[in-house]
């Protein structure tokens, strides 16, 4: 019986000094800049799906990193978690970034220890660590494209009155109304017809002191005149 003769292993490609397969490389980075780009022109809530992803693949990445120091992430929890931020953050802003980064927190020590005390320690630091690193910290990008945008609670209301004809559109006067404007226009006044009160300084209008004026001048002059008469008459 003859032993089977092993194949050799195939070599493995030298990529030169990059280290990596630069055309796909290249390949990848246009496709990702372009999803970038297109979603941020267009609609920026499908850049959240990008940075979503980003964050899980980020995750999954720092979990080997730690794998090889003999340190085991939570994967799950993290991932779902983080992608539960940003989408809060986005939506409903920081108070609900603040809780939501609570809540993956406590239920990723819970799901420590159900592991066991073996580790703990180590596992829960790097946890929280990777906790504030990727989603905590790829959620300030969420929060900064809401900026501008109008809350979640309003955008229905607001579609609705965009899209209702009756807002859009002024409702024409009743004839009501246009009744009351006629009327109302018949009967003013034209401006140089319109009788005007006497004031103060009109012609024919004179104050109590010009009135007790003259009744004294009245009074002087009758009784200077009837002297003038009465010596004028007396013999001489």
């Amino acid at each position: 019986m003859t032993n089977p003769i092993p194949t050799p292993a195939a070599p493995q490609k030298d990529y030169g000094r990059a280290g990596r397969n630069l055309p796909a490389s290249l390949a990848s980075a246009a496709v990702l800049l372009g999803a970038i780009a297109a979603s941020l022109w267009f609609w920026k809530t499908a850049f959240m799906v990008i940075v979503a992803a980003a964050v899980i693949v980020g995750v999954w990445e720092l979990r080997r990193g730690f794998k090889a120091k003999e340190i085991d992430l939570p994967e799950q929890p993290l991932m779902i978690g983080g992608v539960v931020m940003v989408v809060v953050a986005y939506f409903w802003g920081t108070d609900a970034l603040v809780t939501a980064t609570a809540v993956t927190g406590l239920v990723t020590m819970l799901w420590l220890l159900n592991r066991g005390v073996d580790g703990f320690v180590k596992n829960a630091t790097a946890s929280i660590f990777t906790l504030f690193y990727l989603p905590f910290l790829g959620s300030f990008v969420a929060l900064m494209l809401s900026e501008g945008e109008p809350p979640a609670s309003t955008v229905g209301t607001t579609g609705s009155r965009e899209s209702s004809p009756s807002s859009s559109s002024p409702s024409p006067p009743t004839p009501a109304a246009t009744s009351r404007v006629s009327s109302s226009a018949s009967i003013r006044w034209p401006r140089s017809s319109r009788p005007r009160s006497r004031g103060r300084d009109s012609p024919g209008h004179s104050s109590p002191a010009s009135r007790q004026a003259g009744r004294w001048s009245s009074t002087c002059s009758t009784a200077i005149g009837g002297s003038a008469s009465s010596s004028g008459s007396s013999p001489s």
